[in-house]
């Protein structure tokens, strides 16, 4: 009797011990696959009067790619730009769109590039000039975005062989100073890979300020990236991100994105600024 008991109990222990190791296999693709949500730090894009204009569909299409391909959870957060890389600095979010310099690979760690961005010399029509390299600059006043690098050379110059002016208002804005001839051309970022491509997209949306050119050699071609803080947890992420942006440019994913988004900023619709931190 005493036996049949020992068994019944061993029996009762053996099939508590496999519906336990049942419910722990179907959960534990669950847990495994809940990992920390990361965000993505973007530089808000306001008008002087405080008006916020929407993501033009390329940024959030290609995040939305990087989440699905790399299986991270990933929300986004609009800041102030130099307050969204103060929080990246600090390891509170990848920082979006950045272009690496030296400066900021002291305290960044990148992405693998995932698009290269010509940086475009615009001038009011009729005042084309041969542009061949920054000394070309010489005497003039240039308009910037604020929060925007252009190289070691360009910071060594800037105040001395020509004069800068930071707008941290749209392009509109800052194509409104170009009409007035408070600067006499601005440097801006476009995934339009021709001049004649982005004047022609300028005239149609801005016409009514201006009429303006587009230097057919751009003042530089730059590599956008993903940043995370060096030393802290975030940068573990980096690797993920980067395997996900090779395998999306294998397969023609990002480039269809950009191409597609650079195609329909042609047709005249409302005005979007470039984002401010990452050219």
């Amino acid at each position: 009797m005493r036996d049949r008991r020992a068994s019944q109990a061993l029996g009762l222990a053996g099939r508590l011990l496999s519906l336990y190791l049942l419910l722990l296999a179907f959960s534990w693709p669950v847990l495994a696959s809940h990992g920390p949500t990361l965000t993505i730090l973007l530089p808000e894009r306001v008008s002087r009067q405080g008006e916020q204009f929407a993501d033009s569909g390329r940024t959030s299409q290609l995040i939305a790619a990087l989440a699905k391909e790399s299986g991270l959870d990933i929300q986004t957060a609009y800041y102030p730009w130099r307050r969204a890389q103060k929080l990246a600095e600090r390891g509170e979010g990848l920082l979006w769109g950045v272009v690496r310099t030296p400066e900021r690979a002291r305290v960044f760690a990148f992405s693998a590039p995932m698009f290269n961005t010509p940086v475009w010399i615009i001038v009011p029509e009729g005042q084309r000039f041969a542009y061949r390299s920054i000394q070309d600059l010489r005497g003039k006043t240039v308009s910037i975005t604020r929060g925007s690098q252009y190289g070691g050379e360009f910071m060594a110059q800037r105040d001395k062989l020509f004069k800068v002016e930071e707008e941290a208002g749209t392009l509109r804005a800052r194509l409104g100073m170009l009409a007035q001839g408070r600067v006499d051309l601005l440097l801006s970022a476009s995934t339009q890979q021709t001049s004649k491509d982005y004047t022609q997209q300028l005239n149609l949306r801005w016409g009514d300020i201006g009429r303006w050119e587009v230097l057919s050699t751009p003042f530089s071609v730059d590599a956008i990236h993903i940043a995370a803080a060096r030393g802290k947890p975030i940068s573990q992420h980096l690797p993920a991100l980067s395997h996900a942006i090779q395998r999306l440019q294998r397969r023609g994913v990002i480039q269809d994105i950009v191409a597609r988004h650079a195609q329909h900023a042609i047709l005249p619709t409302a005005p979007v600024d470039v984002r401010p931190g990452a050219y």
